[in-house]
């Protein structure tokens, strides 16, 4: 079972390395809104790193 942690979206990697989490979930777009998420700044890292990635959908 993999552990993980609710992070900022700021920087989902730091966060998770911080924690020691091998998990992370994080919204991409304001979750009261209706606006389509886009990509996060930090896409490639997120991809490249070792954390199962889950997204919060508005």
């Amino acid at each position: 079972m993999r552990i993980g942690a609710h992070v900022s979206d700021n920087d989902p990697v730091s966060s998770a390395t911080q924690c020691n989490a091998e998990a992370v979930q994080f919204f991409l777009a304001d979750p009261q809104d209706w606006k389509a998420p886009r990509l996060h700044p930090q896409t490639a890292q997120l991809r490249s790193a070792d954390l199962e990635i889950y997204v919060h959908s508005p």
